[in-house]
């Protein structure tokens, strides 16, 4: 995750490091983050119930948006996955051992994007976001939330710079296959979680 130029890693129990300039990833997708709205959030009583709701106040579904909310949870449910090895998983295998926390009245930031449904496979198509606490002591990806008030910014994003590694393991990969049900089950959660409580 990347808030306001640092860029944290929700470990595997859930708490957060910030991590050094020389860390790699194997995906990000980051903008520096100029809201073109900035919206008032109703309380509302899911993911979905919230993602509906800003959907409502996008004025295109053919562009990205970068998304970010800031505001008080009554309810808060998020993951992570732990480190892997080579030779690396699928993810929806990877989400069948997540680890799932869960917080009652917390403040906090979710980050992430809209994007429309010709992006899937470049990134997920829809909402998908991430938290991180006011006190960044814990967060992960998004899989529920019960929203109390909440500023929520919204940035149009009219472009897309892809870059690719060019590096022996990326370019002889077999990426031919399509993912994108199980891209979306990973991604919504669908998958069995290791059910934690935080």
């Amino acid at each position: 995750m990347v808030l306001d130029g640092i860029v944290y890693q929700a470990i595997f129990d859930g708490s957060i490091n910030v991590m050094p300039p020389s860390a790699g990833t194997p995906f990000m997708a980051v903008t520096d983050f100029v809201p073109d709205r900035v919206l008032d959030a109703p309380e509302l009583q899911s993911y979905t119930a919230f993602s509906e709701w800003l959907e409502g106040h996008l004025p295109s579904r053919n562009i990205a948006y970068a998304v970010r909310v800031d505001g008080r949870f009554a309810n808060i449910t998020f993951r992570s996955v732990a480190r892997q090895q080579r030779l690396y998983p699928p993810l929806v295998e990877v989400t069948r051992n997540q680890a799932v926390f869960k917080r009652k009245e917390v403040d906090g930031t979710l980050m992430g994007f809209w994007c429309p449904a010709f992006m899937n496979g470049v990134n997920v198509a829809g909402l998908h976001l991430h938290f991180l606490s006011a006190d960044r002591s814990d967060g992960g990806h998004v899989l529920d939330l019960s929203l109390t008030t909440a500023k929520v910014g919204v940035d149009d994003t009219n472009g897309w710079d892809v870059q690719l590694p060019m590096v022996p393991a990326y370019l002889n990969a077999d990426l031919g296959a399509d993912n994108g049900s199980d891209l979306k089950r990973a991604e919504q959660g669908n998958a069995v979680p290791d059910a934690s409580a935080h």
